[in-house]
């Protein structure tokens, strides 16, 4: 199974990258640039 981001990065890369509300749309985007890790 792929790694998941744990809330409290998704909370920082969504303030940080300023990612949509969403988790799902957030991933993609965290995926499409490189921090899927």
């Amino acid at each position: 199974m792929k790694h998941r981001l744990t809330w409290p990065m998704h909370i920082a890369a969504k303030e940080q990258l300023g990612l949509p509300q969403t988790s799902r749309e957030a991933f993609d985007l965290l995926k499409a640039n490189g921090v899927d890790q």
